[in-house]
């Protein structure tokens, strides 16, 4: 969006003379392992700690946000990168490891001044590829120097990145309902880092996935981005994160479930076979397929089981806004079912090899039957 666009928004939505301040989180989250030992990363990494966030006090019950078991979270140094002027990223870079092999890595960028300068810096964001690149380096950094306690280090080619904007204060008074109705227009355009003015039901449907606690707090989720106007931010900040990772790590389930399937078609051509000495064969057929399947369903309950949300509805209803924003029941779907279609494939060729190895055994019992019946008719060997 050029300035003039920027203040022509500005002007029509009342912006022109409201402050804000703002900070835009941006996460890149990775797939690089199995599993990782996260007591052996910690021991190695003295500066990594144990990621727990107590939820802001939004109502008289006690509130928990649980990560089990809890990912490490690693503050690391580095330089700011420059983005579109004024805008760079804060020195301090966080990484946080999940058991599971997932690694979140999330740059920080401060914005304080108008509406329309947060929308120039979602404008900027698109791409990313200079943070994108780093983020994937430090990443890279960390699988080789951990691999010796990674359960088959590996850095996907997927990848997952999401836009977090936090407002904690403005100028212009009234509650969050007001301050997003008067900047509706530049609001969506943030979320969605358009640089042209978008139509009234595309801004309504940008807007549409909210949920507020207060009068002074709303979290507005969209596919590839999310507006948190609230003071104490960090557990709201800390579910959408997790929503990603689990969005990560199903699209990689999904895939390696893909090449499975493929895989077993195979597998299937190979037992049902004939050769001679089938058996040990078939088992390491078995065997191989019988190891990727369990992988799938390990990584599967352990990431849908990661995040438990404890006395706090609040926070639930936004993670569950997310989970239907990033559409991760279809995902969940999706990858159950190729796990029940990997396990039907599986007791079929259990079911083969099982047939192959009664085929095997009776005509080993008919050759049997057959020496003895001719022994009987050989000099000497007759008793």
């Amino acid at each position: 969006m050029d300035s003039d666009q920027v203040t022509a928004a500005a002007g029509r939505s009342g912006a022109l003379d409201e402050t804000i301040s703002a900070w835009c989180h941006v996460l890149f989250v990775h797939d690089i392992a199995l599993s990782i030992d996260l007591v052996a990363v910690a021991a190695r990494l003295r500066e990594g700690v144990p990621l727990r966030v107590r939820p802001a006090r939004r109502s008289a019950s006690p509130a928990q946000v649980e990560l089990n078991p809890a990912p490490l979270r690693l503050v690391l140094d580095g330089d700011p990168i420059p983005l579109e002027a004024p805008f760079a990223t804060e020195p301090a870079i966080e990484m946080v490891i999940h058991a599971f092999g997932a690694v979140t890595i999330r740059y920080r960028i401060r914005c304080a001044g108008s509406i329309a300068d947060l929308a120039r810096l979602s404008n900027a964001l698109p791409g990313r590829q200079v943070l994108q690149d780093d983020a994937r380096r430090r990443v890279a950094d960390l699988v080789r120097s951990l691999s010796d306690v990674m359960t088959k280090p590996a850095l996907a080619d997927d990848m997952e990145d999401y836009l977090l904007f936090v407002v904690d204060a403005w100028s212009g008074g009234g509650d969050a309902d007001a301050f997003v109705e008067r900047h509706a227009g530049l609001l969506a355009g943030v979320l969605q880092s358009e640089p042209v003015p978008l139509s009234a039901s595309f801004i309504e449907h940008s807007l549409s996935a909210r949920l507020s606690y207060g009068r002074d707090d709303m979290v507005i989720v969209n596919w590839n981005a999310a507006l948190i106007i609230d003071r104490e931010p960090e557990d709201i900040l800390l579910v959408l994160q997790h929503a990603n990772v689990e969005l990560l790590e199903m699209r990689v389930l999904e895939r390696q479930l893909d090449r499975l399937l493929v895989r077993a078609q195979d597998l299937l051509s190979l037992i049902g076979r004939r050769r001679a000495i089938p058996l040990l064969h078939d088992a390491r057929l078995l065997r191989e397929f019988a190891e990727y399947q369990t992988d799938s369903v390990l990584l599967f309950e352990g990431v849908n089981n990661a995040i438990k949300l404890v006395g706090d509805q609040y926070l639930a209803r936004v993670y569950r806004l997310a989970s239907s924003r990033l559409h991760l029941d279809q995902w969940d779907e999706s990858v159950l079912r190729k796990i029940a279609v990997a396990e039907s494939i599986y007791q079929k060729m259990t079911d083969a090899r099982t047939t192959r190895r009664m085929e095997v055994l009776e005509i080993i019992i008919i050759l049997l039957i057959a020496l003895s019946i001719v022994m009987a008719f050989i000099p000497g060997l007759a008793k």
